[in-house]
This record gives C-alpha cells, sequence and structure tokens, in this order.
C-alpha cells in the first residue's frame, strides 16, 4: 500500500499580501515546499482538493501549481472535494449543464497533473433538500456518476463514491451504500472510498470493506476526533488488517485536522509506514 496526505492551500498557508498576484504567489510557493515536506516525510504521494485546479482557477496559477507538483517531486495521485456546494446534485435547482462543464474541465486539469482518482464525496452538493424525494435524489445521483464516470474513463481517472457521515450529508452515509451504487452503476471508472472516520461515525463495521471488496480503490484515514493517526485510539490496525484481507494495495491517505502539521505529519507517515509493514502478507 502507498500513503497519501490531503493537504490544501488552508494546510499550513497563512492568506497574505496586499494583491491577487501576492496571494497567489504566496500560496503556490507555500505549496511547492509543503510538497517538498510530504516527499522527505515518506509520502508517496499528495492528495488535492479539485478546488484547487478546477475551473475559478486562472490559467496562470494552474500552470505555476503543475510546475510546483513538477519541481517537488512527489505526484498527486488523488483530488478530493469534487463538486462545490454552490453546484447542486440533488434536488430542484439541479443545473446538469453547469455540472457537466464543471467536471470536464476538472478532469482535463486533473489529468494534466497526473491524477488518477477523484473522490466523489461533496456532501453539501449531493444533500438532498428537505421535502425532495430521496428516491428521485438517488436517481439524479446516479445521472451525476454516469456523467462523470464517462468524463473520468476518457482520461483514464477513476471516480471513488465516499460514504459521509450524517452530519456532513443525508445521502450515501454507508459504505455499503457506496458499494451498491458502484455495482448498479457497472461502469469500471466508478469505484468507491473506504473512510476510518466515517465507518466510526456511523458505526459500520469493517465487514463492509470485505463487501467493497474489488470496488475498493481508495481510502482515507485519521484517529480519534479526526486527528493525525497515531494521535488517538482508533483502530488503525484493524482497518489496515481489513484491507489487506482483501487484497488491498491502493493509496491510504491521512485526511484529517492538523495541530503543528510538519511535526504531525512526519509521526503520521511514520506510524502508517510501521503498520503496514506489520500487516504485509
Amino acid at each position: 500500500m502507498k500513503i497519501g496526505c490531503c493537504i490544501s492551500y488552508s494546510t499550513t498557508v497563512p492568506v497574505t499580501g496586499d494583491t491577487a498576484s501576492q496571494v497567489h504567489e504566496t500560496r503556490v510557493d507555500s505549496l511547492r515546499r509543503t510538497l517538498v515536506h510530504l516527499r522527505e516525510a515518506g509520502y508517496d504521494y499528495a492528495e488535492f482538493g479539485v478546488g484547487m485546479v478546477d475551473e475559478t482557477v486562472p490559467d496562470e496559477e494552474y500552470e505555476a501549481v503543475l510546475s510546483a507538483v513538477r519541481d517537488a517531486g512527489i505526484p498527486v495521485m488523488a483530488f478530493n472535494a469534487f463538486i462545490p456546494g454552490r453546484l447542486k446534485i440533488t434536488g430542484p435547482d439541479v443545473d446538469f449543464d453547469a455540472l457537466k462543464r464543471y467536471v470536464a474541465k476538472a478532469m482535463e486539469r486533473i489529468f494534466g497533473i497526473g491524477g488518477k482518482i477523484v473522490v466523489f464525496g461533496s456532501g453539501a452538493a449531493r444533500r438532498v433538500p428537505e421535502g425532495w424525494p430521496m428516491e428521485t435524489a438517488m436517481d439524479q445521483v446516479k445521472r451525476f456518476v454516469e456523467m462523470a464516470g464517462n468524463e473520468a474513463s476518457a482520461r483514464g481517472i477513476v471516480i471513488a463514491i465516499e460514504h459521509l457521515r450524517r452530519g456532513e450529508t443525508n445521502i450515501l452515509n454507508s459504505l455499503a451504500s457506496a458499494t451498491q451504487l458502484a455495482r448498479e452503476m457497472g461502469n469500471p471508472s466508478v469505484r468507491v472510498l473506504v473512510d476510518l472516520f466515517h465507518l466510526d461515525q456511523e458505526n459500520e463495521s469493517f465487514s463492509s470493506i470485505a463487501e467493497a471488496g474489488k470496488l475498493l480503490v481508495h481510502a482515507h484515514i485519521a484517529d480519534t476526533g479526526r486527528l493525525y493517526p497515531g494521535s488517538g485510539q482508533a483502530d488503525l490496525a484493524g482497518f489496515i488488517k481489513a484491507l489487506r484481507d482483501v487484497g488491498y494495495d491502493g493509496g491510504i491517505s491521512v485526511e484529517c485536522r492538523w495541530g503543528d502539521f510538519a511535526t504531525e505529519s512526519k509521526k503520521a507517515a511514520q506510524v502508517l509506514r510501521k503498520l503496514i509493514a506489520s500487516n504485509a502478507s
């Protein structure tokens, strides 16, 4: 298994400066340094938010981000936070054409950076409005996933459906439901992600990992309170063993709240390396 780390501009960067240009230069320079830090700390890849490269990002800034990734010497294998909350996937206000344009541009830029996996969590975008029929909402989600899966497939990218706790959205709250949706879609470019934090929050057992099996394409991990791995009592070893038992050999990204990022990210990498080694077959 490979280990990665979810990062964003807010991970380590205070947005300062008097002009948009200064903010842009500061953000990208900090991103470059953060990527180098991850490489030196022993991570195999980084995971970005799609908003770092989406249609709202000027071409000049995208090119600078692309340059920073190349300079840092660590790949950006995965992207999360796929669809912003302003673009609705369910409910009466869905603009499917706008969604399609957004996805096409995002996939183009993700492909340009070398991304292989796009995580479909997007809790605000997929949240079902009060009073809206859940069956209709699920049909809307399926339509979106079919479109996104086709856009991804054309570029050799995989969509990973993420189960989210009920505090973040009200649909697809279990790994079992995400797995069922992926099976129904029947698209090789649509698979699932397993997230230890969301499993814990929804009291879902590791048996759902076995049920997902070969549909698993990505994983997120955090410790108690969504802090860095090694800082709490979450069953990290059991999680990794459950992944190993189904033959999973993909990426595990740390997705957590940081205190001292530089120190804690190093500790997290060491903990995960040790756990993966101890569970090696």
